[in-house]
C-alpha cells in the first residue's frame, strides 16, 4: 500500500510544484500590473474622451472601404503585367550588360595594345636618334 501511495503521491508532487512556480508567475504579473495600472488609469480618460469621435467616423469607414479594395484590385490588375514587362525587361538587359563588359574588356586590350605600340615607336626613334 505504501508503495501505491509513493506512486500517486511523486506526481502529486510535481503538480503541486507546478502550480507553485505558475503562482510565483501569477504574482511577478500581478506586482508589474500594480506598477503599470496607475498611468494607464491616467490615459484612459482622455481615450474614453476620444472614442465617440471615433465611432462616429467608423460608419464612414466601412462606406468608403469598399471603393478603396476596388482600386487596390485595379492597381493589382495593372502592377501584374508591369512585372511581366520588368522582368522581361530584366531577361534582356543581363545579356546587354555582359556584351558591355566583353566591350570595355576588348577596349582595354586594345588601349594596351595602342601603348604597346606606342612604347615600341619610343624605343625605334631613340635608336634612330642614337644611330644619327
Amino acid at each position: 500500500v505504501a508503495r501505491l501511495q509513493l506512486w500517486v503521491a511523486r506526481p502529486l508532487l510535481w503538480v503541486a510544484r507546478l502550480q507553485l512556480w505558475v503562482a510565483r508567475v501569477q504574482l511577478w504579473v500581478a506586482r508589474l500590473l500594480l506598477w503599470v495600472a496607475p498611468p494607464l488609469l491616467w490615459v484612459a480618460p482622455p481615450l474614453l474622451w476620444v472614442a465617440p469621435p471615433l465611432l462616429l467616423v467608423a460608419p464612414l469607414q466601412l462606406w468608403v472601404a469598399p471603393p478603396l479594395l476596388w482600386v487596390a484590385r485595379f492597381q493589382l490588375w495593372v502592377a501584374r503585367p508591369l512585372l511581366w514587362v520588368a522582368r522581361l525587361q530584366l531577361w534582356v538587359a543581363r545579356p546587354l550588360l555582359w556584351v558591355a563588359r566583353l566591350r570595355l574588356w576588348v577596349v582595354r586590350l586594345l588601349l594596351l595594345v595602342a601603348q604597346l605600340l606606342l612604347w615600341v615607336a619610343r624605343l625605334q626613334l631613340w635608336v634612330a636618334r642614337l644611330q644619327l
